[in-house]
């Protein structure tokens, strides 16, 4: 576990890439910038090679993810001995919970859809176990001052 300080820019992170993803959303922004490519397909494929993109998706990405990681690997402000514990439990269930899910999509939703699905896939394990910590951690709370 990381200080509970890393929490407020992860935070940040997270609430920019909202801001990013609703800009590309409404003015589809457009960031074309020459990166390395270890494979491009797009007319061509392409290998090992330096191509122009419009990278604007993979900093909404990486905001989203490196926030997430913050936020679900800090402690809190004041740490007790049970939140390990809950924390272990919130990760198992998030992740079950997850793949149940993929299966699902995998069962009845097909084309675009399914892309969508697999994108929002990539963070739902985050946001799971964000809902099922904080959850928890409220129950102890309030069991903790009887």
């Amino acid at each position: 576990m990381i200080h509970y300080r890393y929490k407020i820019p992860g935070l940040i992170l997270i609430l920019l890439g909202i801001g990013l993803t609703i800009l590309y959303s409404v003015h589809r922004m457009n960031l074309q910038v020459p990166v390395f490519a270890i494979h491009s397909s797009y007319l061509v494929t392409k290998y090992f090679t330096v191509i122009k993109t419009n990278i604007f998706e993979e900093i909404i990405f990486l905001s989203y993810f490196a926030g997430f990681l913050l936020t679900a690997f800090s402690r809190e402000r004041v740490e007790h001995e049970a939140y390990s514990t809950m924390r272990a439990i919130a990760w198992q269930k998030a992740i079950l919970i997850n793949a149940l899910l993929l299966v699902l999509c995998t069962l009845f939703v097909f084309g675009r859809g399914f892309l969508a699905v697999l994108i929002f896939n990539m963070f739902s394990v985050f946001i799971l176990y964000h809902i099922i910590f904080y959850v928890k951690k409220r129950r102890f709370g309030g069991n903790q001052d009887q």
